[in-house]
C-alpha cells in the first residue's frame, strides 16, 4: 500500500485548490506579480482614472497634453518644439523663420556679372543687344563680341604637341558603339557599361557625386533640378531695371543702351546713359608747393643722365644741398668744451665716460653712501644700530652738507610681526640728525636698526 507525505498531501491540496478555485484578481508588480483579472474601478462613474501597476485606478499625474507655440532660436540658445505659430493676415507668401516669425525670404535680385579683373563678381549675364544674330559671344570683360578666329581644324591627339579643334568626322557606317579616342579615332571603348545611378545630392557638409539626372515627375516641366537632386522652382528671377542713386536706390538690370549705335556713352547712376562731362586724360606737369599746388606728372629729368639728381617740390631737378656722408671722430676734450657743432662719430665709451662725469662726478656706492650731482645736490642714505632704549638717537651723516639739509626720512626694521616702533625725526643740521625711537606696543627688538635717506646741498 502507498501512502503520501505530510508535504506530498500539501503540495497535492494546493494543486487541487487552484484548479478548482475561482478567477482572481491580478498581483500588483513586484517579485510576486502574477496575471490575473483587472479590479473593480468603482462605483463612481468617472474617465479620467487609469489602472495603475500597484492594482489601484489613479488619475495619471500628467495628463496635460496642451502644447504652446516652439520656442525661437537666438544667436547663443536653441529653440524648443512646440505647435508652429499662427501666421497673421496677409502672411501667405512668407515663410517661418528659426526665431518663430514668418518672413519673406532675403531679396534674391541679381546684377550683371563684372568682367574679369581684381574686381571680378558673378551676376546676370547682360542683354546681348537690339540686334538678332548668331555670331556673337560673351567675352570675359562682359561684352558681346565675335571671336576672333572662327575656323578651326581637327584636333590634335594627346601627346607632346596636343591642340584643341573640331571633332573628327564619325564613320560613315552609322552606330552608337564608337566614341571619339584622345588618338583622334572613333574606337569602341574597352568597357562598354554605360549603367549610370542618379547623381548624389550635395548637403551642407558634403559634395555630391556625379550621375544620371533623376527623372521630373508629371508637372515638373517647369522646374529646375536643384543641388539637393530635387526638381524644384528657383526664387524669383524677375527682374526690373535698377532704381537711380538716392534714398530709394536699388540693384537691378542694366537699362537698354541707345538704340544708335557708338562707344562714347556711359550708364550714369541715375539711370541713364550720357557722355561724361569730363573726358579728359591728358594731364599736365605738377604744379610746385605753395598755394597753388596741383598734382600731376612728373617733370622729364635732365638730358643728361645722372644718379645724383632727386626732383624738389618746386618741380626742378636738384642736387640735395647736404650730401656729405662722412663724418669725422669726436673726442673727449671736444664734449668737456662743449662749444663744437660739427657733425662727429662718437665712440660709446667717451659717452659714457662724460654722462658719467655730469651724472655722478662724486659718490660712494655702499650701504652707507652718497651721490654728488653735477647740480650741488647731495643724496645721502645709510642704516645704523641704536639701543634699545627709547629715546632720543643721535646719528652723523656720511658727508657734512655744505649749503643746507632739506630732508631726512627714516624707516624702522625689525625680524618679527610683533614688533611695532618707529623713529621720528627731531631735528637736523647740516652733519646729523637726532631721531627718536618711539615704541607702540612695547615690542621692540635687541638691536634696533634705523634705515634713512637725507637729501641737501
Amino acid at each position: 500500500m502507498k501512502v503520501l507525505s505530510a508535504a506530498g498531501a500539501k503540495y497535492f491540496l494546493n494543486k487541487l485548490k487552484a484548479i478548482f478555485a475561482p478567477n482572481s484578481n491580478f498581483v500588483k508588480s513586484g517579485s510576486e506579480a502574477k496575471a490575473g483579472l483587472v479590479p473593480s474601478p468603482g462605483t463612481t462613474a468617472g474617465t479620467t482614472k487609469y489602472l495603475r501597476e500597484d492594482g489601484t485606478w489613479q488619475v495619471p499625474p500628467d495628463n496635460n497634453t496642451t502644447y504652446s507655440n516652439m520656442a525661437a532660436a537666438t544667436a547663443s540658445a536653441a529653440g524648443k518644439a512646440g505647435l508652429v505659430p499662427a501666421p497673421a493676415a496677409g502672411k501667405q507668401a512668407s515663410f517661418l523663420r528659426g526665431d518663430g516669425t514668418w518672413q519673406v525670404p532675403t531679396n534674391t535680385t541679381y546684377s550683371n556679372f563684372v568682367g574679369s579683373g581684381s574686381n571680378a563678381k558673378n551676376g546676370l549675364v547682360p542683354s546681348p543687344g537690339t540686334t538678332a544674330g548668331t555670331t556673337k559671344y560673351l567675352r570675359e570683360d562682359g561684352s558681346w563680341q565675335v571671336p576672333p578666329n572662327a575656323t578651326y581644324s581637327n584636333f590634335v591627339k594627346s601627346g607632346s604637341g596636343a591642340k584643341n579643334g573640331l571633332v573628327p568626322a564619325p564613320p560613315t557606317t552609322a552606330g552608337t558603339t564608337k566614341y571619339l579616342r584622345e588618338d583622334g579615332t572613333w574606337q569602341v571603348p574597352p568597357d562598354n557599361n554605360t549603367t549610370y545611378s542618379n547623381m548624389t545630392a550635395a548637403t551642407a557638409s558634403a559634395a555630391g557625386k556625379a550621375g544620371l539626372v533623376p527623372a521630373p515627375a508629371a508637372g515638373n516641366q517647369g522646374k529646375f533640378l536643384r543641388g539637393d537632386g530635387t526638381w524644384q522652382t528657383p526664387a524669383n528671377t524677375t527682374y526690373s531695371n535698377f532704381v537711380k542713386s538716392g534714398s530709394g536706390a536699388k540693384n537691378g538690370l542694366v537699362p537698354a543702351p541707345p538704340t544708335t549705335a557708338g562707344t562714347t556713352k556711359y550708364l550714369r547712376e541715375d539711370g541713364t546713359w550720357q557722355v561724361p562731362p569730363d573726358n579728359n586724360t591728358t594731364y599736365s606737369n605738377f604744379v610746385k608747393s605753395g598755394s597753388g599746388a596741383k598734382n600731376g606728372l612728373v617733370p622729364a629729368p635732365p638730358t643728361t643722365a645722372g644718379t645724383t639728381k632727386y626732383l624738389r617740390e618746386d618741380g626742378t631737378w636738384q642736387v640735395p644741398p647736404d650730401n656729405n656722408t662722412t663724418y669725422s671722430a669726436g673726442t673727449a676734450a671736444l664734449l668737456t668744451a662743449g662749444t663744437d657743432t660739427a657733425n662727429r662719430v662718437w665712440q660709446a665709451k667717451i659717452l659714457k665716460e662724460y654722462v658719467k662725469s655730469i651724472v655722478s662726478p662724486s659718490s660712494s656706492i655702499a650701504a652707507n653712501g652718497y651721490v654728488k650731482l653735477d647740480s650741488g645736490l647731495i643724496i645721502q642714505w645709510g642704516n645704523h644700530t641704536v639701543s634699545k632704549s627709547q629715546g632720543d638717537k643721535t646719528i652723523s651723516f656720511n658727508i657734512n652738507f655744505t649749503s643746507a639739509c632739506y630732508t631726512v626720512i627714516t624707516t624702522a626694521s625689525g625680524s618679527s610681526a610683533e614688533y611695532d616702533y618707529f623713529f621720528q625725526i627731531k631735528s637736523y643740521t647740516n652733519s646729523n640728525f637726532i631721531a627718536h625711537l618711539q615704541d607702540v606696543s612695547g615690542y621692540i627688538p635687541d638691536s634696533p636698526i634705523c634705515y634713512w635717506v637725507a637729501i641737501g646741498k
